[in-house]
């Protein structure tokens, strides 16, 4: 990337105690604070939440695809309903998309989103599909849900 790329600062500022800079002086970006040039640790924490969040943005994205297929070939009892339900599906598709992206720069704004999101998989889903005798596909998303939110929270920590 650039060097005046402001998705790629420097790897710590020099006037600030332990290497630490942030973006926007709101704290919600820290840059590095594997101090003087050192590596982040949370970087693989990053990457993981990045890539989990990003697994879990296919879901709604998919059901929204499938959802617009039967709206164009007719197949939708209620369009009406289907359209929104494309729609919201869409929304929350790009939704989790960009908390992937901004979860894996370590933005801080983007963690209660992420722990919302996985509260909801945990709350709703699992046992939804616990009670449809997906007992292993229940389980799977709890183990997701529980390392998404862990990683999440490990990703947009202060050291």
């Amino acid at each position: 990337m650039a060097a005046d790329d402001p998705l790629d600062p420097p790897s710590a500022a020099p006037d600030h105690p332990n290497g630490r800079a942030d973006d926007g002086g709101d704290g919600s970006r820290i840059v590095s604070a594997g101090g003087a040039g050192g590596p982040d640790p949370r970087a693989p924490w990053r990457l993981l939440a990045r890539v989990l969040v990003g697994l879990e943005a296919i879901a709604p994205l998919a059901f929204a695809l499938f959802g617009l297929v039967q709206l164009l070939t007719g197949g939708s009892v209620v369009q009406r309903n289907e359209t929104m339900l494309v729609v919201l599906l869409a929304v929350v598709g790009l939704a989790l998309l960009y908390v992937a992206y901004a979860v894996g720069h370590g933005r801080k704004a983007v963690r209660t989103a992420t722990l919302l999101w996985q509260a909801l998989l945990v709350l709703a889903l699992v046992p939804a599909m616990w009670g449809a005798g997906q007992q292993a596909l229940g389980l799977g998303v709890l183990i997701l849900a529980v390392v998404t939110g862990y990683a999440t929270v490990r990703a947009t920590s202060d050291l």
